[in-house]
C-alpha cells in the first residue's frame, strides 16, 4: 500500500510514486536485471530500475 506517495521497496528504500495514489495499492512486475513495471490495476504507470536505489 502507498504511504504519502510512496512505496516501501525491500523493506528499507522508499519509492516515489504519486501522491494521487495515497492508500492505493499498486502491482510491481518483473521485467529481469532489477528493472520493474508498475501498474494501478491495468494502467500502467511506469518503470523502476531497483539495482539504483
Amino acid at each position: 500500500m502507498i504511504q504519502k506517495g510512496a512505496v516501501r521497496w525491500k523493506s528499507k528504500h522508499w519509492v516515489y510514486l504519486s501522491i494521487a495514489l495515497k492508500g492505493k495499492y499498486v502491482g510491481v512486475e518483473e521485467l529481469g536485471n532489477g528493472i520493474r513495471s508498475v501498474f494501478y490495476y491495468n494502467v500502467f504507470l511506469g518503470y523502476f530500475d531497483d539495482m539504483n536505489i
